[in-house]
Parts: structure tokens; sequence; C-alpha cells
């Protein structure tokens, strides 16, 4: 199967590979993995949500992807690390 398209119930996405910088979180996800979710199911234009942004990969992701995001976090900390990661 191509770079796109349908894939199997597990994606292999390396753990560690994806980050263009250090984010200053304890638990950062791959880049890759909210980078396929979106393209797979929105379009450009689309908003992404992230209920637990965290470090904010998946807004980043969005924003390069050029789609509206909305991202929720309870820790102020990973807002703020967030509002700096997207340039906010």
């Amino acid at each position: 199967m191509g770079e796109y398209g349908i894939r199997d119930n597990v994606w292999i996405i390396p753990s560690g590979n994806g980050h263009s910088e250090y984010t200053g979180h304890p638990a950062p996800f791959p880049e890759a993995l909210p980078r396929d979710h979106i393209i797979s199911w929105s379009k450009e234009g689309d908003t992404v949500l992230d209920c637990f942004s965290g470090s904010g990969t998946t807004p980043k992701m969005a924003k390069l992807l050029n789609r509206h995001y909305i991202g929720i976090d309870t820790s102020i900390e990973y807002v703020e690390l967030s509002r700096k990661r997207l340039g906010a």
C-alpha cells in the first residue's frame, strides 16, 4: 500500500521519531500519529479537536495541514507550551 490509502487496524509508528523539537512534555507522541489521522479523516479547512492537547502535537500538525484546530488541556503549563509551540 502506498503512503496514503486503506491500512490495517495496526499502524506501526516508532515512538520518538518525528519530533522537530523538544516539547517539554514528559510523554509527547510522534507527529506522524496525528498527521496520519488528520489526513485520513479530514479535509483542508476542517476543524480538528484535541480534548487532551498536552504539548500541542495535534494542533501543530493540524495547522501544518491547513486545518483549524482547538486544543484543550487542564494544565496551564501545557496550554502555554502549546501556545508557544504554535507561535500564538
